[in-house]
């Protein structure tokens, strides 16, 4: 090993078994129970106490065990990384650089052949000699693609319009429950129940 290498080892939670058991043991026909009285939702209040602490005591497990693969693998990629994104930056500037010397390229040879043509019906004796630039050549594949140049706001139809459903959502969170919320034009709002959980004391 040299002073780059990372050494890791990764060895299996004994304590995950004592989870598991007794998750399996609480759960295992819980999806089949539902409330039909107050005792009955004492009784799901508790075990979703239980539920978040039995999550929290899994979350600890899991990092316990992958903080260190984390802390490796982010080492590991920043061996590659700088690398990487000189490759990456370099790649993005020879395509465009490309495909703007061959557009042009296809421009110039349009345009002289169109003049070329313009000279033979006018009867020009010297049309034939007229200097056609050659065809652009590349080991590469050059493939036309239709992209956006230039958008309206107004005049775009609806189902092209984006929706931003985050700001949305942003939005209805910091709206108080026993507020209004604001006015957005084509946007309903109601009210949902929502439960969050507390751990078991």
């Amino acid at each position: 090993m040299t002073d780059r290498d990372t050494r890791l080892t990764v060895r299996y939670d004994d304590d995950l078994d004592a989870l598991r058991a007794a998750v399996d043991e609480a759960f295992g026909d819980f999806d089949t129970m539902t409330i039909a009285d107050a005792d009955d939702a004492s009784v799901f209040d508790g075990v979703l106490a239980f539920i978040v602490s039995r999550k929290d005591e899994l979350e600890a497990l899991r990092k316990r065990a992958t903080e260190p693969l984390a802390k490796a693998l982010a080492e590991v990629r920043g061996w590659y990384k700088p690398i990487e994104t000189k490759l990456e930056a370099a790649e993005a500037h020879a395509k465009s650089e490309l495909a703007r010397w061959h557009e042009a390229a296809r421009l110039a040879r349009s345009n002289a052949l169109h003049a070329q043509r313009k000279a033979l019906e006018a009867g020009d004796p010297n049309a034939a000699a007229m200097t056609i630039p050659d065809e652009p050549t590349s080991s590469h594949v050059y493939v036309e693609v239709w992209e956006v140049a230039r958008v309206v706001d107004d005049m775009v139809p609806a189902e092209y319009r984006v929706v931003d459903l985050k700001a949305l959502g942003r939005l209805a969170r910091e709206t108080k429950a026993d507020a209004t919320p604001p006015i957005v034009p084509g946007v309903t709002w109601r009210k949902a129940l929502r439960v969050r959980a507390t751990r078991a004391k």
